[in-house]
C-alpha cells in the first residue's frame, strides 16, 4: 500500500477510534475471547494463541503502531509492535515438566486475520525430557487482564503451515477432565491445565 493510502487509512481509523471512545456505555476495558492449541511435533512443545479483539481495541492497537507519530504505519512499526507484544505475551506462559520449569519463546510472525484475530505462536524443546510417561503442567497468568472466554484444545487447528507432527516420537494428552472452556475475570490470575507427555518412540514404550 502507497505511503499517501496509509495515511489516509490510519486517519480514518484514529476518527473511528476516537468516536467510539466518546461513547459512554462503552467499558473500558475490552473483552478477549482466545483459544489456546497445544501439540508436539517430537521435538518440540507447541502453544498457538488465537485471541479475537473488538473492532475499538484494534484501533487503539494501530494508534500505538504508529511509532513515529507520522500518521502513517509502516511494515517495520507493525512487526516492531506485533514482535514486541508477542515477547510480553510469552512471559504469561509456563510450562512444567516433572521437575523442570520452561518458558516457551514466540516462533514466527504475528499472523492477523480480517476478523480481527492475531495468531501468535509459542514452544519450547522437548529434546532432553526423560523418554516415557511425563506430567505436564501450562500455567497461563495474567488472566485478569483481558477479562474475556478462554477456551484450548489439542491439536494445531485451522493453519496448516506450522511444524509437521513426527509420529511415533512424542504424544500428548490430557490427564484428566478439565473445562475446555473458562471465564476469565479480575479475580482469576491464572489457569492451569494438565496433560500426560509422553516423549519415546511408540515401539519402544508398549
Amino acid at each position: 500500500m502507497k505511503r499517501e493510502s496509509r495515511t489516509v487509512l490510519l486517519s480514518c481509523l484514529v476518527m473511528a477510534m476516537v468516536f467510539s471512545a466518546a461513547q459512554a456505555h462503552e467499558s473500558p476495558v475490552e473483552r478477549v475471547g482466545r483459544m489456546l492449541r497445544i501439540w508436539t511435533d517430537g521435538s518440540r512443545l507447541w502453544l498457538r494463541y488465537e485471541a479475537e479483539y473488538s473492532e475499538r481495541s484494534v484501533l487503539l492497537e494501530l494508534h500505538a503502531m504508529d511509532a513515529n507519530g507520522d500518521g502513517a504505519i509502516q511494515n517495520e512499526e507493525q512487526t516492531a509492535f506485533l514482535t514486541t507484544k508477542a515477547n510480553a505475551l510469552a512471559e504469561h506462559f509456563r510450562v512444567r515438566i516433572g521437575d523442570a520449569s520452561l518458558t516457551p519463546t514466540h516462533a514466527g510472525p504475528v499472523v492477523l486475520k480480517r476478523d480481527w484475530r492475531q495468531i501468535c505462536d509459542f514452544s519450547v524443546p522437548i529434546t532432553d525430557v526423560p523418554a516415557g510417561t511425563n506430567d505436564l503442567r501450562l500455567t497461563i497468568q495474567g488472566m485478569h487482564v483481558q477479562p474475556g472466554e478462554f477456551q484450548w484444545t489439542i491439536g494445531r487447528g485451522e493453519k496448516e503451515d506450522g511444524p509437521i507432527p513426527s509420529e511415533g516420537k512424542a504424544s500428548l494428552s490430557a490427564r484428566k477432565a478439565q473445562p475446555a472452556a473458562h471465564s476469565a475475570n479480575r479475580k482469576q490470575d491464572c489457569i492451569e491445565l494438565d496433560f500426560t507427555l509422553i516423549t519415546a518412540p511408540i515401539a519402544s514404550i508398549r
